[in-house]
Parts: C-alpha cells; sequence; structure tokens
C-alpha cells in the first residue's frame, strides 16, 4: 500500500528469537536520490538522507527522507546516529554508471552532503 506497509516475521531480526517488525517505505518519487556510494559512505534517500553509512561502515545516521517518505529508522544516540553491529549487502545485476551533467551532479552533491554532515 501507500507509506510503510508492515509484515511480521521470525528468524533472527528481533535479536532474542522473538518476531520482528519490518517495516517497508518504497520509492515515493519526490525525486531520483535513491541511492549513492563513494569513498566517505554510503546514502540513501534524501535531501536528508534516509540511512547513511560512513566509510568504516560502522556508524550511521538516519533522518526522515523524502525519497521514500520514510521517518528516521532509529532513535539511537538522539539525532537518529547509531551504530552499525552487522551489515549484509547483496546486489542484483550489473552495476552501471549512468548520468552526467548538472542533474547528476547536483545529485551527487546532495547525497555527498549527507555523508559529511552538511
Amino acid at each position: 500500500g501507500e507509506g510503510g506497509g508492515e509484515g511480521e516475521g521470525g528468524g533472527e531480526g528481533g535479536g532474542k528469537g522473538e518476531g520482528c517488525r519490518l517495516r517497508v517505505f518504497p520509492w515515493a518519487r519526490a525525486n531520483r536520490l535513491i541511492a549513492h556510494a563513494s569513498p566517505s559512505g554510503l546514502a540513501f534517500g534524501g535531501p536528508s538522507c534516509g540511512l547513511s553509512l560512513d566509510a568504516s561502515l560502522e556508524h550511521g545516521t538516519s533522518l526522515a527522507s523524502e525519497t521514500f517518505a520514510s521517518e528516521p529508522l532509529s532513535s539511537a544516540g538522539g539525532a537518529g546516529d547509531f551504530r552499525c553491529l552487522r551489515l549484509e549487502a547483496w546486489c542484483l545485476g550489473a552495476v552501471e554508471r549512468r548520468g552526467s551533467g548538472a542533474a547528476a551532479g547536483r545529485a551527487s552533491a546532495a547525497a555527498e552532503s549527507c555523508l559529511v554532515g552538511g
């Protein structure tokens, strides 16, 4: 449906064997700031990053994101800051670099500002 969908699941998500709650935030079509990777880290969503991880992949921030119409994903540490204990990453399909010119530059600059706290 619209906004965040919810589902129940088992497994390790709850941390202690209890079921976990999964919220899904699909692309809201508000902008194209979906994902950005650089030597500074990873960022998803914008113009405020829904999720960002620093270059060490150990520290992150989560803010409300227009891209996914999402709320902050973490309340630990105050302003959405958190420490990443485990990370699992997947790549589906070929990775292709697209875009050049002013629009791509603006999107890249917006995502980079999330990573450096700007």
